[in-house]
């Protein structure tokens, strides 16, 4: 059904943004075969009441409706009757037909038992996204018995497009064309045809194409190739049983036709050629390019192109074929056959000819003409005349590179699947689909840690719990909790953090802050608009064991329950001796067991827990809070009626490093007879290694935020640490580090300054990707000593691959002379991550005993990001349970 009616501009309020929806799932049931019972609404094509006709001069654009009715209907083709999926009962479905400017009214009625969406191919949707159509992508699908009315304008093209159905392998059978013509008083940027043909390319299952992707999806394998190319739903007379089933182009002789030629088949590029007929190409996906002839077109499933076919001058008495057949350049089979059209030319007289037709062929370019394809498509330029200019954008903000393919994905377990080696076909943008299985054996570790993604600042939101019990038949060196409860601790952005690391770098400040803390995942009361808050539902007398974990991206956390003692037990998955604290710190990267033993009694009363940071730095921070609750059940399952007194816990103040100092001092290794420090009593090799911030220079031509002017960097050792573009492992292991990284990074910082004392003039860092490489079962002592570059402030530094013993830490600059008499060797805490005091330092101890390249980073990630960061080193031992074993088959390329 088609109304045009005279086109009026929304007003601002008679535009609504849908509600946000939940999509339903897809239906179960298979496809119905048979047509439903209740005839649907017929196609019926209403025209305004002579309204075309009574427009004023004036009126440039128009408002079309569309009825589209999705319904199943018997189709033979090759012999073969099927029931298909078609608008209107039309196969191909029904021409829109518009102006530029024009807007389009498409109501898409759903009378079919599977879901449906339409996609306007090529649309620009300004302002309508959600007309666009994919399913699941800017729409729920349009379910049986209901519908959806498409609302969009036609801005700024004119040429040809197609609608398609935009869900599953619907689109076989679902499609049509979008034929747009210039607005009313402008004229074709070439002389106008004579008529205006569609040319609509397709393929035809005999089977069922749903049936032919979902068995592709389950088995892994490649889908079964179509039966036929189709044009404009026909196969044509190469097929067998296809002869009657030929699109015939009846021509006159010395006139101008245009094609309006539309790829909608489902996976292949095709070639055309008329016999015997050149054609100029107009126009390429609704806009005009600079014309120029061809024997042969090149069309990509998706592309529309438009052509001018010049028919001879006279009569002659022959049968040409317009045939297309694929270009295909992959693996693996395809649909090699040919579709044919016939061109046929009307006597002018309407005289029937009684000598037989000769029947002409095209000569189409072989299967993979790749050198052809590239000539062809290199002739494409756009029109680019006064009236019609090309607006290529002449500087760029922000640059991509995306690699596109096909690779595999692992079959499931206790399956056999048809793809690469046995597993699954998979297509992927930047390896998108790509897969990955993490191999490893947890060893001597018992308590928590915690996982969580380690590439720019996308760990913001991907994190969760590792929780290790002891081995089985072993028990905790305490009483057995309760119930065991993990605390999660993260930030929150309004914005994307990706987008707020990424504005960062490229000015050179520092990056917007976050919105809130979190709890589990959720804010808490206490932020504005944030019902989302964690509660911890409690039974009186009983002994929790909460896991506590910090994710939070750059913040150390105090953290408390009002009128409630905790006791630390476990750090990083190490137990410790047992202390009793009101407030916990803990770092990002850190991991802290402690067990609460809640009150004897039901108390009437709602406790907070709370959690908000520890700030030395320089600049703004996220001061804010973020609270959860403790609730007690009552024994007897009542509800009280009188109000509840809600606690509020007392927490230190941000700037409190003395607490910090004294809070850190009581962690001590557990170190009995069963679970021994193994601390390395003798050094093979010393390092002193000097953290904090510093500056790069801003490049030339560019404005940057950091200090002075410059940009904001952060080093080890005056080295700001350049990730390379090829793994270090990878690298190391293959003999291949050359270009990649160097094993020179200093051993001790190359300029001697006070390091926590009135900083030197120079703050620029250098930046390089240097290594230390440490022999198999080194010992090593490595002291991190904080600067006041650009202010002291702690740095929470974490070691991969190992953990360390924490054996001395203090304030101001680290003297070798006296602080080392006063180092622990005895039960010094063991962890993977530990805060460098800020203007103080700490020494660790680690025995290198486990082969690779192993990362060391502060886990603020803002420093990580600025490049406070490095990398050792472990050569393979002399057994072979001391060496690096090979890289898994499924690892990732760079």
């Amino acid at each position: 059904m088609e109304v045009e009616q005279e086109c009026t501009t929304p007003k601002n309020q008679d535009y609504q943004i849908p509600k946000p929806v939940v999509c339903p799932p897809a239906p179960r049931k298979k496809m119905e075969r048979q047509q439903t019972k209740q005839n649907p609404p017929k196609n019926v094509r209403l025209f305004g009441v002579f309204a075309a006709l009574l427009l004023p001069e004036f009126a440039f654009c128009m408002t079309r409706h569309y009825k589209f009715n999705i319904v199943q209907h018997n189709v033979t083709r090759l012999c073969h009757t099927k029931s298909i999926f078609s608008v209107n009962g039309r196969f191909p479905g029904p021409r829109i037909v518009a102006r530029e400017g024009d807007q389009l009214l498409v109501k898409v009625v759903n009378h079919v038992s599977n879901n449906i969406t339409i996609h306007w191919h090529g649309i620009r949707q300004l302002r309508s996204g959600w007309a666009d159509g994919p399913a699941y992508v800017t729409q729920c699908p349009i379910q049986t018995n209901q519908s959806y009315t498409y609302n969009f304008t036609i801005t700024g093209q004119r040429g040809t497009l197609f609608w398609h159905a935009h869900i599953s392998w619907l689109r076989a059978t679902v499609y049509g064309p979008i034929i747009i013509r210039p607005k009313r008083n402008e004229s074709y940027p070439f002389r106008k045809p004579y008529e205006e043909v569609p040319i609509i390319f397709g393929e035809w299952w005999n089977a069922d194409p749903e049936a032919v992707i979902n068995q592709a999806l389950q088995t892994g394998g490649g889908p079964n190739v179509s039966d036929a190319y189709t044009i404009n739903g026909f196969p044509g007379p190469l097929y067998n049983c296809s002869s009657k089933d030929t699109f015939k182009l009846k021509v006159k002789a010395g006139k101008t036709y245009m094609l309006r030629l539309i790829n909608a088949a489902m996976n292949d590029e095709l070639f055309f050629s008329i016999a015997n007929h050149t054609v100029t190409i107009v126009e390429a996906d609704a806009v005009y390019i600079k014309p120029f002839q061809t024997d042969v077109v090149m069309i990509t499933p998706g592309q529309t192109t438009n052509v001018l076919l010049n028919t001879k001058p006279y009569y002659p008495n022959a049968t040409f074929l317009m045939a297309a057949r694929p270009y295909f350049t992959g693996q693996g089979t395809f649909d090699n056959s040919t579709v044919a059209g016939i061109l046929e030319y009307e006597h002018q007289l309407n005289h029937t000819s009684s000598t037989k037709k000769i029947v002409f062929k095209p000569t189409l370019p072989p299967i993979n003409a790749t050198t052809f394809v590239a000539n062809f498509t290199g002739k494409f330029r756009s029109l680019n005349n006064p009236n019609l200019t090309a607006s290529v954008p002449q500087t760029v903000d922000r640059l991509f590179y995306f690699t596109v393919g096909l690779g595999s994905s692992p079959c499931p377990k206790n399956t056999t699947c048809q793809g690469p080696n046995g597993t699954k076909f998979a297509a992927s943008v930047n390896n998108t689909n790509q897969t990955y299985t993490y191999n490893f054996t947890v060893t001597g570790q018992r308590g928590t840690l915690f996982w969580h993604a380690h590439i720019s600042w996308m760990r913001a939101t991907i994190y969760g719990p590792i929780i290790i019990r002891p081995k089985r038949n072993e028990s905790y060196p305490f009483k057995k909790p309760y119930k065991e409860v993990p605390i999660i601790f993260g930030e929150w952005w309004n914005a994307d953090p990706e987008a707020v690391i990424n504005q960062a770098l490229q000015t050179g400040g520092a990056p917007n802050v976050s919105d809130a803390y979190t709890i589990n995942g959720f804010p808490g009361p206490l932020y504005n608009c944030s019902k989302d808050t964690f509660k911890l539902k409690v039974k009186p007398g009983k002994t929790y064991m909460l896991r506590i974990i910090n994710a939070a991206m750059n913040d150390e956390l105090f953290f408390s329950i009002a009128n409630h003692t905790v006791t630390i037990v476990e750090a990083d998955a190490v137990y410790t001796k047992p202390f009793q604290t009101d407030v916990v710190l803990i770092t990002p990267g850190q991991t802290t067991n402690v067990l609460l033993k809640t009150k004897p009694y039901y108390p009437n009363a709602t406790f907070l827990m709370t959690a908000r940071p520890y700030f030395t730095g320089q600049g703004t921070f996220d001061n804010s809070t973020v609270a959860g609750i403790l609730e007690y059940e009552h024994p007897l399952n009542h509800t009280s009626y009188t109000k509840k007194m809600v606690f509020k816990p007392t927490l230190p103040p941000i700037n409190a490093t003395t607490f910090v100092a004294n809070f850190t001092r009581k962690f001590r290794s557990l170190n009995n007879p069963n679970l021994t420090a193994s601390v390395p009593q003798t050094v093979d090799r010393r390092f002193y290694f000097i953290v904090g911030l510093g500056s790069s220079p801003c490049p030339k031509n560019t404005t940057c935020q950091g200090p002075n002017g410059t940009k904001f960097a952060a080093s080890v050792n005056n080295v700001s640490f350049a990730l390379p573009t090829t793994a270090l492992l990878q690298a190391h292991f293959t003999k291949k580090s050359n270009g990649v990284y160097t094993t020179d990074f200093p051993t001790n910082p190359p300029k001697q300054f006070n390091y926590t004392g009135t900083p030197p003039n120079n703050t620029v860092v250098s930046n390089a990707t240097r290594l230390v490489v440490l022999p198999f079962n080194t010992s090593v002592e490595l002291v991190l000593q904080d600067t006041s570059i650009l202010g002291a402030e702690s740095h929470p530094l974490h070691l991969h691959g190992f953990n360390f013993f924490v054996v001395g830490q203090g304030f101001g600059n680290y003297n070798p002379n006296k602080d080392t008499a006063n180092f622990n060797l005895v039960d010094p805490v063991e962890r993977n991550t530990f805060g460098v005091p800020a203007g103080g330092w700490v020494a660790i101890r680690f025995l290198a005993d486990n082969p690779g390249v192993w990362f060391m980073h502060c886990h603020f990630d803002v420093h990580t990001s600025w490049g406070l960061r490095m990398a050792w080193i472990v050569m393979d031992g002399p057994l072979p349970n001391q060496k690096l074993p090979p890289p898994p088959s499924d690892l990732p390329k760079c």
